[in-house]
C-alpha cells in the first residue's frame, strides 16, 4: 500500500507521464461512450464534449481520481496499471461525479 506521501509523490516519477496518456485514452473513449449513450445527462455531456476538446487538461484532473480509488496498491502497481484497469477506473471516476 501506498502511503500517502508516495501517492503525493507520484508525478515526479518518471513514468507518470504515460500514466497520463493512458488516462488520456481512457478519458477521451469515455467521452465517445457518453456521447454514443441513448440519454447522457447534460453533465455528463459537458464533461464529454470538454473532454473532447481538451482531453489532456481534462486527464490532469481525472488522473488523480484514478490514483485514489487505487491507494491499496503501491506506486509501482498504480503507474504499470493495465489499459482495462485504467479504462474501468477513469469509467468509475466519470460516473460517480457526472452521474452517468
Amino acid at each position: 500500500m501506498a502511503t500517502l506521501e508516495e501517492l503525493a509523490t507520484l508525478p515526479d516519477d518518471p513514468a507518470w507521464g504515460a500514466l497520463v496518456k493512458k488516462v488520456t485514452a481512457a478519458c477521451v473513449v469515455k467521452a465517445a461512450d457518453i456521447i454514443a449513450s441513448a440519454t447522457p445527462g447534460e453533465a455528463a455531456k459537458g464533461w464529454a464534449i470538454s473532454c473532447l476538446s481538451t482531453p489532456g487538461s481534462v486527464a490532469n484532473q481525472i488522473v488523480f481520481g484514478v490514483v485514489g480509488a487505487n491507494d491499496s496498491a503501491t506506486t509501482a502497481q498504480i503507474l504499470s496499471a493495465t489499459d482495462t484497469a485504467i479504462k474501468s477506473n477513469v469509467s468509475d471516476v466519470v460516473d460517480k461525479l457526472y452521474g452517468v
